[in-house]
């Protein structure tokens, strides 16, 4: 198994470009740190693995479990400790990165529940809403004019959820095309009561907008419904928090 000693190895220097939002564009790849988060991706089907960091002090805590879930480990390269430990972006790093393939996909989403997002722009919330979607059943998620799913802040937040539901990078002609089939209802602080609120189709489509201003006016026209959280002393809640209490209340 090879073991890199220079920090001018083509993969490190690689590596450290994925933090670059335009390189990750380029080469459709992120990476990704921690063993949980690289397990679970490497156990979905049709993910694509480019390759696996290992820091060489604590190879052999990560090498006998990637034995049971990788056919060989052509794609496993040791690091020098020093030249690893530049390349975390987490305190106390396990000792473990992985640089996967993007899974943005194009077309109109199939599924019976879509959850859109109109300019979600803080990474820990967009990776907070796409892990909570997953768990939700909302397994086709379409961004628009978002902060990218696959910076290293948004992909910790959501964990390998990242990896398991559909991304449409699209926008406002998705959702024109979705009122057809779908009943599109929107986030609003003005909205109908989450409880009296009458769910009349099979299909639904979730939007929820951004974080300081809500949604914008060109998708409030291609809404069928406003739905709204009752609260209590404060006027809103955070946009992570009101997409999960929507999806599962929506369910």
């Amino acid at each position: 198994m090879k073991l890199i000693t220079s920090k001018d190895n083509d993969l490190i220097k690689h590596v450290r470009s994925l933090s670059d939002k335009k390189t990750r564009k380029e080469f459709f790849e992120f990476v990704v740190e921690g063993a949980r988060w690289i397990y679970d991706a490497l156990n979905i089907n049709n993910v694509e693995c480019v390759s696996i960091l290992l820091k060489n002090s604590k190879k052999n805590e990560f090498l006998s479990h990637l034995e049971k879930v990788l056919d060989n480990l052509t794609k496993v390269v040791l690091v020098d400790d020093n030249i690893f430990e530049k390349l975390e972006t987490t305190e106390n790093g396990q000792g473990i990165i992985a640089v996967f393939k993007q899974n943005l996909k194009n077309g109109i989403p199939k599924g019976s529940k879509i959850l859109f997002l109109d300019q979600v722009s803080d990474p820990g919330n967009l990776g907070t809403i796409i892990r909570t979607a997953c768990g939700a059943g909302y397994n086709d998620i379409v961004l628009n004019n978002c902060t990218d799913p696959f910076s290293p802040k948004s992909s910790r937040a959501s964990m390998s959820a990242l990896l398991k539901v559909s991304l449409y990078d699209s926008g406002i002609d998705i959702l024109d095309r979705l009122k057809e089939t779908h009943q599109i209802i929107a986030a609003s602080i003005d909205g109908t009561s989450m409880y009296e609120l009458s769910i009349t189709a099979k299909k639904l489509c979730l939007v929820i907008g951004n974080e300081a201003h809500g949604i914008s006016p060109q998708i409030k026209l291609l809404c069928h419904e406003f739905i709204s959280i009752p609260t209590q002393n404060i006027e809103s809640l955070n946009a992570a928090v009101s997409a999960g209490i929507l999806m599962y209340m929506l369910r």
